[in-house]
Parts: structure tokens; sequence; C-alpha cells
């Protein structure tokens, strides 16, 4: 995996003040048989929001190690940053953030636990991932004069999703927004490479980037001289773990815990969760691998999605905070499992926008839900075997050229009017 190479590279050492950066946000087969498709478009709606083990320590202020703290959120809810850990190292020469939490209010309950501590300048933050939980509270400490670091990925996401989240809120929980207040968000400084090392006077941490796993620039924070690691969005303890993230990457992300667990770390800070031993990373690994599993059961049995978020529950995530979650982990498995498990036999050629969202069955006969157009549009497609060696599409131009009719802003063309030949290895549905 490419996160394990990664993480066995020598680190490169920083022992200077790093003035800040200018800012740089960064299955096919021939068929004998009739596909009969059915098209649909419907106006819809989709937006999408982001393992447990033993607890150690409480909630707020919990010192680590040595020269390592912790910020534990004390619950998931709104006022209480949505569960998201923080926390910072402090050295001789310095202090390093890691994460900002939610909110204006929020971070500066985290600046108020540094400096109950130290009055040293702080000199960094690393974001350990962009979702707003950790990162919208970072214009706090960029005013104090902090360098922010991040990961590849990290500062493109912050820039690429921020303004959907606030349009959620906006739309589905205005209290959110209510809460947040005026929300600035901060591109890194510096695009961080992976093992950089960083002296903050007799204390070394060390920055690894090994995304895409939970996202895609997740950064651990290490403390090697104390064995304490700050995983952020790629561990939880007692949380469910989100796997929505469209830059997520659940293969390498177990590949990542798997070398978390054999690091040599005594403690783990989580991304959401109290403070927890390696062990805990198991039940982590264990929900994405069961989740995963399930949902491609699903999918061969035709179950479509509304019924699998209603049914599918994995073992062992009972009481897990944020339940809410487990439903866009579905979703997010099924988009990712359906394709490969179900191998339609023909293409798809459709603007890049267009994600497969749901669907079932096999090869032989199936079905598969589309859905872009700014997240409004949905295409239906259904095939199974008849005895003709054509598909009759039957009016479909003429059906979209009635939907289309009332919404001039979205061009729409189906490739033949009438029959399509089912011949050679691929078939185009429907070109946009």
């Amino acid at each position: 995996m490419n996160g394990l190479r990664r993480l066995g590279r020598p680190a490169a050492r920083d022992d200077t003040e790093s003035p800040a950066h200018e800012r740089t946000p960064e299955g096919s087969r021939s068929m004998k048989h009739t596909l009969v498709l059915v098209l649909t478009v419907a106006i819809a709606l989709l937006f999408i929001q982001c393992g447990g083990g033993p607890d150690t320590g409480g909630t707020g202020l919990v010192r680590v190690s040595d020269h390592v703290y912790a910020f534990i959120a004390p619950g998931p809810s709104t006022e209480e940053g949505l569960g998201a850990n923080a926390g910072f190292v402090v050295g001789s020469r310095g202090v390093l953030v890691v994460d900002a939490r939610h909110t204006a209010g929020l971070a500066r309950e985290l600046l108020d636990a540094v400096r109950s501590v130290t009055d040293a300048p702080i000199r960094y933050l690393v974001y350990t991932h962009y979702h707003p939980d950790h990162s919208w509270g970072a214009s706090l400490f960029a005013d104090e004069g902090a360098v922010l670091l991040a990961c590849p990925g990290t500062g493109r996401d912050l820039e690429l999703y921020s303004p959907g989240y606030i349009e959620y809120y906006r739309q589905r929980s205005p209290h959110i927004l209510e809460h947040l207040g005026e929300v600035r968000v901060e591109p890194p400084d510096s695009v961080i490479a992976d093992g950089r090392a960083i002296d903050l006077g007799g204390v070394e941490v060390v920055l690894r980037c090994v995304g895409p796993a939970h996202t895609a620039g997740d950064c651990l924070v290490a403390i090697p001289g104390e064995r304490v690691l700050f995983a952020g969005g790629v561990a939880s303890c007692g949380y469910h773990p989100n796997l929505g993230d469209p830059g997520g990457d659940p293969e390498n992300w177990l590949a990542v815990l798997e070398e978390i667990g054999e690091g040599g770390y005594r403690r783990i800070v989580p991304g959401q969760g109290r403070v927890c031993d390696p062990g805990a990373l198991d039940a982590v690994s264990g929900y994405i691998t069961s989740l995963r599993a399930l949902c491609r059961d699903a999918i061969r049995e035709g179950v479509p999605l509304s019924r699998a978020v209603g049914e599918i529950s994995v073992p062992g995530s009972s009481g897990f905070e944020q339940e809410n979650i487990l439903s866009f982990n579905i979703q997010a498995c099924y988009r990712r499992e359906i394709l490969a498990v179900v191998q339609p036999p023909f293409g798809i050629d459709a603007p890049p926008d267009f994600t497969v969202d749901d669907g079932g069955g096999s090869a032989k006969a199936g079905r598969l839900l589309l859905t872009g157009g700014g997240g409004r549009m949905e295409i239906e497609a259904r095939w199974e075997p008849t005895a003709r060696s054509e598909i009759i599409t039957q009016d479909i131009s003429d059906y979209l050229e009635r939907y289309l009719g009332g919404n001039p802003s979205i061009r729409m063309e189906a490739e033949g009017t009438k029959r399509v030949p089912v011949a050679g290895d691929r078939l185009s549905l429907i070109h946009i």
C-alpha cells in the first residue's frame, strides 16, 4: 500500500523556527439476450455530511504524557463540537496545536487550555484533515501567528467542500449555522511532505501523510519520544467512524490502521472519543471490514439502498455515538461497491458529475441508479434477459424532451431513438 510505504520514509528534520510561508491552498461480456432499459429522471437533493475500544482518561484537557495534551470533546452535540478532539505538544521553544475544533468559540476553549499550561508561543497548527469540526476554528490560531500545516489534499478539500457544508447547514440545520457564527476558513500556509520532523525544543514531532484513508489528505501527528499519536479521523473510540468522504480509501485506511497498531505507540488520541491504547484500533478495522461485507451481500441480493439503511447494523457498534453517520456510511459503501459487485454487461457513458448511488443484482439481471446534474437528477437503468437481441428504448428521446422542456438549463440527448443493438462487450446507455 502507498500509505505503508510512506510511513517508512526517513523523516525530514525541521530544527529551526519556520517563518510563515506564502499561503498555498492547496464486467463486461457479450450477450445473447436483450437488456430492457427503463430510464427515469427525477428530482432529488443529495448531500453528504461526515470503532471503539477501552476508554482512557476523561474529557476536556487531558495530559497524555510529559509534553503532550489532548483536548477531548465531552460529547457529540453541536455545542460540544460534534465530538471532535484536538490537542497540543509543548516544547521549550514553542507549541504545536493539533486541529482547531469546529467554531471560534470552541477554538477559544482550546487556546485557553494551552495558556493554562504554557505561555510559550504557538508556532504551528496542524490539520489532521479538512472536516469542519476539526478545522473551522483555525482562524484564531492564525491570528496568534501560528503557521498552518497540512498534507497534500487538505487545502484543496477545505476550499472545495466548505461552501457545500455551509449550504447544507443553511438548508438542513440552520441551528448549527447559527451556532457556528461567522465561518472563516483558513487554507494551510504550507503543504508538508510525509515524514517532516519538527523540533519544538527537546520534543520532536513527526508528521505523516497517509491519505487517502479517512479523507484524501490525512495527517498523523506522532511524538515518537513519548510514544503518543494523534490519529485524527483515521481512529475513533466509541464513535461511528465516518466512511463517507469522497476522497477516502477504505483499503488504504485498513493498511494505515495496521501500521499504527504495529508502531509501538502507548497512547492514541483519536479524532473522536477518549484517549485509548492501540488495541482500540481493532474495533475501527472491524467496523470498516464488516460494513463493506454487509453492503456487498445486500447489493448481490438486490436490496435497495433505502432498505439497506434501515436493515444493516455493524456488529460491535451498539452504543456508539453519532449513530446517524451509519446511514451515510452505508450510502458510501454502496457507491464504492456496486459496480464491482454487479458488473453490469454494458458501459456507462455519462458526465463526470454522475455517480452510481444505488443498485443491485448481477450481470444477468439488475438495476443501477445514477445521480448527477448538481444532485438533482436521477437516471435509472434496469436490465433482464429476454428472447430478443436488441434493447428497445421505446420513446426515451420523447420522454426526455418532455422532461427537459421544463428545464431549459439542462441538455440531454439519448443515443438512438428506437432500438440500440447489443453488439460487442460494451454498450453506452445514455450520452448527456
